[in-house]
Order: C-alpha cells, then structure tokens, then sequence
C-alpha cells in the first residue's frame, strides 16, 4: 500500500488537512527517526516525544480533491514520474502535477489547491 511521503504528509498537516488516515507517521522529536503505523497501532498519545502526520493513501485522498479532479499513470514509463493528477476537461496550459507515486501526485494537488484558496 502507498501512502504520502512524509514530507508530504507534514506539508498537508501545516495546510490544516483533517488528521484522518488508516496510516501515520510517529515522527521523534529530538531524533527525526519515523516509523509508519496503522491505525490499529496509532494512540497519539505521547505528543511529548513524538509528532503524528496522517499518511494517506490514494483512496483518503480522492476524497479531499474538488469533482473532476482525476489522477493516473502518463504510460511514459521511462519517467521518474509517471504518474499525473489534474482536473478533468482541463487545456494542456491548465495546472497538472506530476510525481513519482499516485499518492504523492493526489497530495501535491491537495496542496496546490490548498495554497491557491482553491479548496
């Protein structure tokens, strides 16, 4: 299962996106050391040496995009990133974000969208 990479996943944090994920980041904060826990294993609980940041799947994501929005492989293979989110009926001039994941093409349009007040 892919999630956000951390980065994004503290980015979309600082953006105010709901905390809401089956996947999180436990994050030391002396240390910077992470490791990534399910649900099951999150209790957020000791905020004193740890920050929590959701890691988000392709599905939790899908929800915090506007309609229209969509997201796929380019089948450029040879790409290090082959992977594209835009919006629907969009010109060629139009904002598409491209990335190495799925997952991380949704998320950095959720925070394109976010910094623009577009969302």
């Amino acid at each position: 299962m892919k999630t956000t990479s951390l980065q994004l996943s503290k980015r979309l944090k600082e953006l105010g996106v709901k905390q809401d994920s089956y996947f999180w980041y436990k994050v030391g904060k002396s240390t910077g050391k992470h490791n990534l826990l399910t649900e099951k294993e999150f209790n957020g609980t000791d905020t004193a040496f740890f920050n929590y940041y959701s890691a988000f799947t392709a599905e939790e994501l899908i929800d915090l995009l506007p309609q229209g929005y969509v997201a796929g492989n380019t089948f450029f293979r040879e790409a290090e990133q082959e992977y594209i989110c835009f919006k629907r009926g969009s010109k060629i001039t139009d904002k598409c974000i491209y990335s190495d994941t799925l997952t991380n093409a949704m998320a950095e349009m959720v925070i394109f969208l976010k910094t623009n007040n577009l969302i």
